[in-house]
């Protein structure tokens, strides 16, 4: 099982059944998640003349 958030650390010191503790986890597959849907940056694409 994996602990994620704030406050997994001091939870997963009494839990057993807590083998992970990843405090980003949600945030990171946030992240994943926006990436791959987020529409493309027209300031990078180069200007026609």
């Amino acid at each position: 099982m994996i602990a994620t958030g704030g406050l997994a650390g001091l939870i997963a010191q009494g839990a057993k059944a807590i083998e992970e503790v990843d405090e980003n986890l949600t945030l990171e597959g946030l992240r994943i998640i926006y990436e791959l849907n987020r529409e493309p940056d027209k300031s990078l694409k180069p200007k026609k003349p």
